[in-house]
This record gives C-alpha cells, structure tokens and sequence, in this order.
C-alpha cells in the first residue's frame, strides 16, 4: 500500500510514521484514490486500538500520511514462534474486536484484517493499522483496484461481481468470489486471526493463493488444532464466526466481543477444584505421578492448613529443542511457575507455563544467552550481541538496558537493578532496571580474568559470583560495605535460597549448605542433591532454580560441540576445510598456509594444537591444560603463546615449534598478559595486559637481547584487541569509552585515535599483507580499508552475516590471509542438542528431611 518510514516530529517532539507512495505508481490516479481514501478513513476514526493519523503533507509533488508511531512487534511476529495461550489470545482478541466495532460503528469495513496488521505495544495495547483497503458501507462504489498495483491482492481472479481485493488466507468466501462485501468479511477475519492466535497455524492453508481459496470454499477449519483448555463459548464463537454462508455467520463483531468479556468474566477450567492443577503438563506426561499429584490438590483445596507436598521428579520434551549454543539456556521463574529456556535455529526465548500445554515464544530475542528471571517474574533478562536486553514475560519489544555485556551471566539484584558483566577483566557492574549509566560494584584481582555469575544477596549489601582465574574456577561472596570477600568452593552457578541455603554445581553436582549471609560463609554440611547436571563449554551449568522449591536442568549428556574449520571468500561462499569434529579457538594460520594453530577447548581453557590443513595430522604444542592466544612469527619456525603460571596469573613465552630450544618468558610484574598480535618485522607484539585498576590496557613488547616493554594505551576504560597493520604503522584495537565496544584505530608508536565503527564492533584483524581491516558486529563480518599515517577511513562494507562461533571476549576468533581475500571462520556444528529437561518439585523439603552427606 506504499513505503512507511520511522520519523521524528521536529515541532512536536515525537516519533511517527510516514506512509508515502512508492514513486512508481505515484502518479496513477487509482492508487491516488486508495491512499486519499485511507487518509479520510484514518481521519473519522478515534480509538485506542486503531493507530491514529496526525495530518496529511504535500510537498515537491508528494503525498504523505503522518501516523501514530506503534512500537512492537506485529501479531505476525507474536504468532511465529507458536501458539498464545489461550487467556492471552483471547485478551488481544477482544481490541481488535473493539477496534473494528469502532470502525463498523462508522460505516467502514476493514477488508485486510491479518496478523501482520495488528501491532502489540509495550504496555499491551492492541494497534489496528493497514486501512488501505478500507470500504465506506455507505458511500457510493468506488473503481475496481486493479490488482496489479494492490501488494495484498493474493488472487488475480476476476468476477463479474470485479476484482478480488484482501489477503487470501484471511478472506471470507464472498471475498474470495468477489462478491460485494460488509462488516462479515471483518468477523471472518477476525475468526481467523483468533484461531491463528490459539493453534499457531492458519485456518485456511495452502501452498498457492488457487489452493487456498479452494480451501475456503470447500473445506472446513481443523477444529481438533484448537487447545484442550479453549473455552466453550470460545469454540462456539469461532463455529458461527466461520460459517461460509454469510447469512449464518455472526453478523456484528460487537456480538463477538461480548462472547469474549464473557469467557473472560467466567473462565472455564480443566478441573472441577478451585485452582488449576500447577504441573499439570507433567502430570499427564508421567501418569504414575498423576494420583500423588491430584490427591495433594485436593488436600490443599480442602483445608487451610500447610500441606507438605512430596518430592517429585519428572521431565519433559522442549519444543522446539533446546539449542545447544548457548552457554546458559535455561531458567526458571521465582515462583516456579515459568520454565525459560533457547530454543530454535536463531535462538529465540520460549516460555512453557507450569500449568499448560502451550510453549510462546518471545519475538525479538534472537541470539539469546545467560537467562534470568526478574524477582517479580515479570521480566526476562538475557545477553545477546553483547548487550544486555529485558523481554517482558508475555512478550513486546526486548528493551536495551547495557551496550556492552561481553562476561558470563547475569544477575537481578533487585527489580531495580540488575548485575552484569562487560567483558574479561573489568568485574562485576550494576545498571538500573529501566536502562541508566552502569556503576561498577567489584574489580578483578591478580590473576584473575573475569568475575561472571554475579547474584545479590538479601539485604543487598552482598553479591555471589564466579571468579575464572588461573587456579580454575571458584565461587566467592563479597561484601560491597567492606569489600572484603570470602572463597565459597570451587564450582559454577552460585544462588542462594531464601531457605537459608547455597546453591551451586561442581563437576556435574548440584550442591546445597546452609550459608549464613551475615558472616558470608557455609554454616554446616553440604549435600548433594543432583549428579548429572550438563556443563556447556566454559563449565556453565544447565540448571534453573525457583525459590519456591522447584528446579529444571538439563542432564549430562544431553548435549555436546563439535566444529569445522571452514574457509569463507570475500563474496560469502563457504568451503569447509578437513579440519573437524573438536571444540576450537582462536585459530591461527601460519605464514605460508598450510598449518593452522588453535586452542582445543576442554572445560574453561585448554591447549594448543597444530592442524596439517591438507592431511588433518596433528600435533599437540602445549600440556599444560591453560595456553592460548597464539601467535605465528613471520617466519613460521617459532610462535607466541600465553601460559598459566603457578600464582595463577597468564604470561607470555616464545616457543619454537620443533623443540629445539627451551621456552622463552617475557615476565612482568603487570599480572595476567596476552599476545595479540606480532608486528610485520618481527620486532613487536602487541599485547593487554589485565589490570585491577584500569581493568585492561595495551602495551608493546619490544623483542630483542633485552626485550623492554612499553605502554601503548591506558584510560579507565577498556581496551583490547589490538592487531598490527601491514606496514606496522598503525595499530587497530576496541575500547567501549563510547559505552560499549567500538573499533578504533591510532598511528603507531603514538598519535591521536580515529574511530572505524559507529555502531558497535569487535574482533579487529588487519590482514598481513593488505590495508583491510576485518571486524565482527554481531554475525556480521565487515572489511574497512584503512591506510594513513595520516589516517583515512574507508566505507565500511559487509563480507557476509552468518552465524560463526564467537570468543567470550573483544579478540578475534577467526584468522584472515595475508591477502584478505579468504577468511578462517569457526562454524559450531552442535552433536546432540538437549533432548529433554528434568524437572524436580518441592526438592526443598526433602533437603530438610535428608540427612547431609
């Protein structure tokens, strides 16, 4: 129907929307008349679920209709994932009722009511957009549309009734024929909006408009697809909404919205007791359970008195299966009553209700990571393209509360302020709730690389969390009054009850104490209440805990990595390389292409290994279970690497690759270091060097008979990443001083800074012999020419967005060709994802009852 454009109302400061005729058919006078037409239609109508119209322009032979801005996602988008449960669909249904009596009430019938022309706002309200096609029931007929220029038009079937207008699968018969139409077209759509919401499928289907429009006139709705828990009335609503004679069907949507406040008003329940059956969906899928669970129901409904509910253990089958990228996929709601969990080929978030069937899925939350509930169980935060985001329980638009989140795990200290991590090295920090300025809460200590996990304790005067370092990985409680903090154990995922317990997973073992929050320590005996929890790569456990006694987790075995080291070219083509079946890092080439270094992953770190890239042999360079970041000299005989040491802190060696001569240290008093790149005549290395204070900084390491080192770069805030130019004049690197990670670049040995990125990046990699520099933003891979100095700043330009693996951190995991014209990317190629999750209920009180091990 035209191009609709996102504006800001410079008079009145506001956002709105701009519809305009494509220019192609700007001058036809039939698509004039439509666009006038919905601009007059908008004009008559004022209601809360129909968008509002501000004005009509004109301007340099133009036409515009200036709109009310909705953000949100479509219907469409709510719809895709699955279906709404039923009290929800039923509650979007009602305001598109209410927006199209409106309309009816004004003599106009909608004509193209679909999914994809419902908005769902922030706050829940329902917008009705797309008048387009709108009729006047009283007006004189207008010219037939022809459908060459009508977007929506699915059919171009004439009859002598004129032109078929409208979406095939939302048409109602006499639509479909091209018979003149009313306002029950608009109740059969509406019809077919309700079933879609419920079922998640189409009413109608077919693979061509012919087949669907036969569909509609032939056949009737799949009614078995409704759920078990729809209402009577509902079904009853639906049956005369859909009756394909027009004289049968239900003649006023008004009649429909009062149908709906009533199954609303009187909801009808699956059992014949005052509350819902909670695990309802697990009780039917473990019939043992069955009795015990409705029998202890029955109990609490009959007598006021606390009733100890047995311990019972059940699983069930995620739909969709869980992905098996994320590091954390899973999480439960505080009251017990939402399980979350990432799930799909794009990693959305779903939604399973304790009580229902259904599973919805969250629009917008592609690429999540590291769920958490709000205290309120409202909210769900979660990590993607290293920022920190928020979904509403029942869905609307994800909100950006932090833009930079490169740690493990986040943490809701209150609801208002939630715990996060922005990369390795910088501690835990604290941002509001709403979105605000991040105020840092810890600092990392020597040796250490990252505090992750991060979980506040009552009375907020306390934080949990994990400290990755050189000694493994350990939990900690901190006090934020004294800072003085205290080791726990050793393990991952640390949560404390309101029980009075700690919580948290060691090799595969959720382990619970008694912990006291005063003097931050463990007061009595551990037990251990599960042996197979499933840890992802970095030792991330699959587990969720409510504080009303019920956890889920994944168990061992469920999932496992496997990666393939593949070539990808400068337009995008992949050709994967025989390099395959391990969980890799940081892949280095070496100079003359034949050999590739990279960091076999087990468990948080791991050792490197060199590929033979044509015969696949390789041969195991270091044993110490905690190397990385490698570097090949220019020469190929010798790399770089950093090494764990004895007070846990990572430095920096040489070390020849046929073992001739012994391993060279570039020891500084700084704490942890990391090579990151060697510059083209051998004389340099880039390096970050982790600091308690300014969390990461760059310095150079100038080789030689007495190798010196020198700061390159130092500011409160971050920096990493640096990587060399061809010609050793410049360096590259990222810091987040804009509030979260950029690509900058400055001459070297010194001079001013000059920015690439302006909307976020990492991974910088200038290519050995060429003035390209790559970065990553997100599964996009861009390439920049960069020369100078003077420095001057290509055009950015996209090489490919596709999913490749991706470090926890600012470095590159991926490695170029000195020509820049071919790129060694890591592609995950999960073995087995999670094929179930175990759910255990009212676990609590059997803790209190088992005697501690």
């Amino acid at each position: 129907m035209g191009e609709v454009y996102r504006a800001t109302d410079t008079a009145l400061p506001r956002q709105v929307a701009i519809k305009v005729l494509p220019p192609a058919v700007a001058a036809d006078p039939d698509r004039l008349s439509r666009f006038d037409r919905e601009a007059r239609t908008l004009a008559s109508l004022n209601h809360p679920n129909i968008a509002v119209i501000y004005g009509v322009e004109r301007s340099d032979g133009a036409l515009a209709i200036v709109m009310e801005f909705v953000e949100g996602p479509t219907l469409a988008d709510r719809i895709e994932p699955g279906p709404i449960p039923v009290d929800e669909a039923l509650a979007i249904a009602r305001q598109i009722a209410d927006a199209l009596e409106a309309a009816h009430e004004q003599g106009i019938v909608h004509r193209d009511l679909k999914p994809a022309n419902i908005k769902l706002t922030r706050s829940g309200t329902v917008k009705v957009l797309d008048f387009g096609l709108a009729k006047s029931m009283t007006a004189a007929p207008v010219a037939p549309e022809p459908q060459s220029i009508t977007p929506t038009v699915t059919s171009s079937g004439k009859t002598e009734a004129g032109i078929i207008l409208g979406t095939a699968a939302y048409m109602s018969p006499e639509q479909a024929k091209g018979l003149p139409v009313d306002q029950r077209c608009d109740v059969w759509a509406f019809a077919c909006v309700l079933y879609e919401m419920l079922t998640g499928r189409r009413a109608f289907g077919g693979t061509t408009t012919t087949e669907i429009l036969a569909t509609i006139l032939e056949r009737d709705v799949d009614w078995s697809r409704l759920p078990a828990s729809t209402p009577a009335s509902v079904r009853t609503l639906l049956r005369r909404a859909l009756a394909k004679d027009p004289r049968r069907r239900l003649h006023h949507i008004a009649d429909a919205r009062l149908e709906l406040e009533d199954a609303h008003a009187t909801p009808e329940r699956v059992t014949t007791t005052s509350h819902r059956v909670p695990w309802m969906w697990i009780a039917i899928a473990s019939v043992a359970l069955t009795a015990i669970v409705a029998g202890a129901w029955r109990m609490s409904s009959a007598s006021s008195s606390v009733v100890t509910m047995p311990t019972a253990r059940l699983s069930f089958v995620p739909e969709p299966a869980i992905s098996a990228r994320p590091l954390s996929a899973l999480a439960m709601s505080p009251n017990g009553q939402h399980i979350a969990y990432v799930a799909g080929q794009d990693d959305l978030i779903y939604v399973r209700d304790i009580d229902r069937f259904e599973t919805r899925g969250l629009p917008g939350t592609q690429g999540a990571d590291m769920l958490v509930f709000s205290p309120d169980g409202q909210w769900i935060a979660f990590q993607t393209d290293d920022k920190v985001k928020k979904v509403g329980l029942s869905g609307g638009p994800p909100i950006t509360i932090a833009e930079s989140a490169e740690g493990h795990g986040i943490g809701w200290e209150s609801n208002e302020s939630i715990l996060f991590g922005p990369g390795r090295a910088t501690g835990i920090w604290r941002v509001p709730a709403a979105g605000g300025q991040p105020q840092q809460v810890t600092k990392v200590q020597p040796g250490e690389n990252s505090e992750q996990h991060p979980e506040g304790l009552p009375g907020g005067q306390a934080i949990l969390y994990r400290v990755n370092s050189g000694a493994g990985l350990q939990i900690y409680a901190q006090s934020l009054t004294t800072g003085e903090r205290h080791l726990i154990d050793r393990g991952s995922n640390p949560h404390y009850l309101r029980s009075g317990h700690i919580a948290y997973v060691q090799d595969g073992r959720l382990i619970v104490a008694p912990f006291d929050v005063v003097r931050l320590e463990k007061t009595g005996p551990q037990t251990v209440v599960l042996t197979d929890v499933r840890q992802t790569e970095n030792e991330t456990a699959q587990l969720a805990l409510s504080q009303a006694g019920s956890l889920a987790y994944v168990p061992a075995g469920g999932i496992g990595r496997r990666d393939t080291l593949v070539w990808v070219d400068s337009s995008g083509a992949e050709t994967p390389t025989t390099i395959a079946g391990d969980a890799f890092r940081m892949p280095r080439l070496s100079p003359d292409l034949q050999h590739v270094i990279v960091r076999l992953a087990t468990g948080n770190l791991g050792d490197l290994w060199m590929y033979d890239l044509g015969s696949n042999r390789r041969n195991r360079l270091t044993f110490n279970g905690a190397s990385q970041f490698p570097l090949w000299e220019r020469g190929g005989g010798r790399m770089i690497l950093s090494a764990r040491q004895a007070d846990g802190t990572f430095q920096i060696f040489i070390k020849t690759l046929d073992g001739t001569s012994p391993d060279t240290p570039f020891l500084t008093p700084r704490g942890t270091n990391y090579p990151l790149s060697w510059s083209p005549d051998g004389r340099f290395v880039a390096t970050v060097s982790v600091d308690p204070e300014t969390n990461s900084d760059i310095w150079v390491l100038t080789l030689g008979p007495s190798p010196t080192w020198k700061l390159f770069l130092q500011t409160k805030f971050r920096e990493g990443a640096p990587t060399f130019s061809h010609d050793g004049r410049l360096i590259a690197y990222v810091s987040d001083q804009a509030g979260r990670s950029e690509i900058y670049v400055r001459p070297f040995p010194g001079g001013s800074e000059v920015p690439v990125s302006t909307d976020g990046g990492t991974e910088p990699l200038f290519a050995r012999s060429a003035s390209t520099l790559f970065y990553r933003h997100g599964e996009e891979m861009l390439a920049v020419e960069i020369a100078g100095p003077p420095i001057t700043v290509g055009m950015p330009r996209v090489v490919f967005k596709r999913r490749y693996d991706r470090g926890d951190g600012v470095w590159p995991d991926y490695d170029v060709t000195p020509d820049g014209k071919r790129l060694l990317m890591i592609r995950p190629t999960p073995q087995e994802a999670p094929s179930r999750v175990n759910v255990v209920l009212n676990w609590l009180d059997d803790l209190t009852r088992t005697p501690a091990k």
